[in-house]
């Protein structure tokens, strides 16, 4: 088989190398019938050949409008087709991901005059809003409490957007200041956007959010029909797949994704099922529910449960029409790296397969007590939530919840925490130094967070380094990492090694 690059573009080694592994593997690809289990999970295949055609036809997808599908035993019931579409690689540069509503809302109510301010093609500024507004979807998860695991307030839907990130979206500043504009006069329905008005140096950018009659109205797709935002997309595309390929976390993470796979939509849908109804816990201790039809207000606590179809939604978002680039953060998450895995539900990513076998997380153990103890002149070593639980007498699941948030909090708020009493009196002189930072910092209480987020990557780094150098792939999870069940003992081995290596005294545990 040939595969082409057919647009001039360069595709890097490391991705040859990745893909000739892959197409030594069967093209073909099953998919299991009936109820999927644990064990042995129906797949989607990313290293399929046809999937790798595009993946190489413009580094991963192009424009290429070819529907590839395959069968399906039980897709029929769901889609009225007995065909299940395959997401591609990763996601390109035609599709975007936009509230529901705002495309209809925007053609209908916003006039041309309003629209010349952004551009002179009126369907160029048409979609130019709807560029923007692809940056608030997101927050239709954020509010629900699903995936997007990231240190970020999901309260009210607010989402903040740097200028920096903005003006190489739209390539300059007047170009997405005026789209603000105009989507802030809105329609004769009302404004479509809102503003916090707030905007502190290094600790916090302007925060945007839908109006009330687009919030929390779900997510569609849209595909980008102007030649010129097509073509302005493309650009952004290509410059972030050359900064993935400079950054060791992005590229093994694109050197694990052919070789892996996940259970189709409704497969996926259908295990959930199965453990909804065996009272699943989720991570944020919310019960799985399985809504079937019913409204949220049916159930006395909804907001103690994560519902099923809710968990789906974000499935569809993080995977139809390809995986998301993987993107590093910048300077506030300390270069902390995001693709669909780290957003989606645990229980979904734990249903990845990599070379056809299950997957283990490895995690390190209390690693930002740790890293901190490291930086700011701490005494203990292989510090454990269950050590601190002891001394303290307090239950070890609040330690561990507090131990998320208690050294990114403002000096004032740590001291009401359960965790201050106990680094008050074992860790003095960590904790003056970290309050002293607090108080002087350039990112006043921002400045330790970002330097604890920057230690965890450069650790990180480092292990992929290894890894790589042993042909190990894994994917990521911040400070954990997901691999085959039989790569799992050397991975925490190396884990271990380089957290040493950094003088970070603590270890990774294989989560069963």
């Amino acid at each position: 088989m040939q595969l082409e690059n057919n647009t001039g573009l360069t595709v890097s080694s490391i991705f040859m190398e990745s893909f000739d592994r892959v197409l030594n593997k069967s093209t073909e690809m099953e998919i299991n019938k009936g109820v999927p289990k644990l064990t042995e999970p129906p797949i989607i295949d990313f290293s399929n050949s046809v999937i790798q055609l595009n993946i190489l036809s413009h580094y991963f997808v192009s424009t290429s409008n070819v529907n590839y599908t395959v069968e399906s035993s039980v897709s029929s019931e769901f889609n009225g087709k007995n065909t299940t579409p395959l997401p591609l690689f990763l996601n390109g540069y035609q599709f975007i991901k936009i509230p529901n509503k705002v495309d209809v809302d925007i053609r209908r109510y916003i006039g041309k005059r309003q629209l010349s301010k952004i551009h002179s093609n009126e369907d160029v500024a048409i979609e130019l809003c709807l560029l923007f507004l692809s940056n608030l979807s997101d927050t239709y998860f954020r509010m629900l409490g699903i995936g997007f695991d990231l240190n970020e307030s999901n309260q009210g839907g607010w989402k903040n957007l740097s200028s920096e990130k903005l003006r190489s979206q739209f390539n300059d500043k007047m170009t997405y200041k005026n789209i603000i504009n105009v989507l802030f006069e809105g329609t004769s329905k009302g404004p479509m956007i809102e503003c916090d008005g707030k905007d502190a140096f290094g600790q916090k950018c302007f925060g945007y959010r839908l109006a009330e009659r687009y919030r929390m109205k779900g997510v569609s797709k849209y595909e980008i029909k102007t030649d010129y935002v097509r073509k302005m997309q493309q650009q952004k595309s290509d410059k972030r797949l050359k900064d993935v390929l400079s950054n060791s976390i992005c590229s093994s993470l694109i050197e694990m994704y052919p070789l892996s796979s996940l259970p189709n939509y409704t497969e996926m849908f259908e295990y959930g099922k199965v453990l909804a109804k065996g009272g699943y816990i989720t991570k944020k201790e919310k019960l799985l529910t399985f809504m079937n039809k019913n409204g949220r207000n049916y159930w006395k606590n909804p907001d103690e449960r994560s519902f099923l179809e809710d968990n789906m939604s974000i499935y569809s978002y993080l995977t139809e029409g390809g995986l998301l680039i993987p993107s590093p953060g910048g300077d506030r998450s300390g270069g902390r790296v995001v693709d669909s895995f780290t957003l989606m539900p645990s229980w979904q990513r734990n249903m990845l397969k990599i070379e056809g076998e299950q997957i283990q997380t490895v995690d390190f153990s209390c690693l930002h007590p740790n890293l901190c103890i490291s930086n700011y002149g701490g005494n203990k070593k292989y510090l454990t939530h269950d050590y601190v639980s002891t001394m303290t007498g307090i239950d070890k699941k609040l330690i561990k919840k507090d131990h998320l948030s208690f050294f990114n909090k403002k000096y004032e708020d740590m001291i009401k925490s359960p965790l201050w009493a106990y680094y008050f009196q074992h860790e003095p002189e960590m904790l003056g130094n970290i309050i002293r930072e607090k108080g002087n910092g350039k990112f006043g209480h921002k400045e330790t967070s970002r330097n604890l987020f920057k230690k965890e990557v450069n650790i990180m780094t480092d292990v992929y380094t290894v890894l790589r150098e042993k042909g190990i792939p894994a994917g990521y999870v911040y400070d954990a990492l997901f691999c085959k069940i039989s790569d799992a003992q050397e991975v925490k081995r190396i884990m271990d090694e380089v957290a040493i290596h950094h003088g970070v005294f603590t270890t990774a545990k294989i989560e069963i």
